[in-house]
């Protein structure tokens, strides 16, 4: 066993090895705050019987590369933050919530897939994930905030100056932001002057009955 003290607060695991197919006592269904933080995994599987990670749990590890959930229900703030080889990741159904950072500064993270579960991401979830190119979104999603800031790769559609992410049976589900500083107001239809840092829920209230309705005027690129 191990001690590992943030906080004047103490946690107790067993020592991890690089590949980490970790195993709780019973009646365990959490890990605490920066349990892990910056500890050597490669890999890394979470059983189902974890159903919450706290803020930081696997903060810093640089090295991990692969990671699997089983039975989360939440993902707290910057659990994989600054993990920066992280590139292959599994999440389970019955995730309903990813929170503040929790990918921020994955660099090497290029495509993600949400289970259908989720409904809300919140603000820089993906922050600086320089490498993102793909981010498929489930139909039920109910909440995204402001949380691609600085993914240059993250390709999107665009309508009326907006740009958009989804799935295939809606690719614009999602509202991500604007291509050069003017929205449409989903209420009014109105161009109003907005940025980035705007709450996107508060511009585009349910894209699917627009896209039904204009998806002839969208264009791709």
């Amino acid at each position: 066993l191990f001690e590992r003290k943030y906080t004047d607060r103490h946690y107790w695991f067993p020592i991890p090895t690089k590949d980490a197919n970790l195993s709780a006592a019973e009646g365990v269904d959490s890990i605490h705050d920066y349990a892990f933080a910056e500890h050597k995994f490669t890999s890394v599987d979470i059983p189902e019987c974890i159903k919450s990670l706290g803020i930081g749990a696997f903060y810093g590890c640089k090295d991990l590369v692969t990671l699997r959930t089983r039975g989360l229900t939440y993902l707290n703030n910057m659990v994989f933050y600054e993990c920066n080889n992280l590139s292959e990741v599994i999440l389970n159904e019955g995730l309903e919530n990813i929170g503040t950072f929790n990918f921020g500064c994955c660099r090497s993270l290029r495509n993600i897939v949400l289970p259908n579960s989720v409904r809300a991401v919140e603000q820089n979830a993906f922050y600086e994930c320089t490498s993102l190119e793909t981010v498929t979104f489930n139909s039920g999603i109910e909440e995204v905030s402001y949380c691609f800031n600085n993914t240059k790769l993250l390709k999107y559609k665009i309508y009326n100056n907006g740009k958009y992410v989804g799935n295939s049976d809606n690719p614009y589900l999602v509202f991500v932001g604007v291509v050069d500083g003017v929205g449409v107001d989903a209420d009014t239809g109105e161009n109003i002057a907005v940025n980035d840092k705007d709450t996107i829920t508060e511009l585009v209230t349910d894209t699917k009955s627009w896209y039904e309705e204009n998806k002839e005027e969208i264009k791709e690129i």
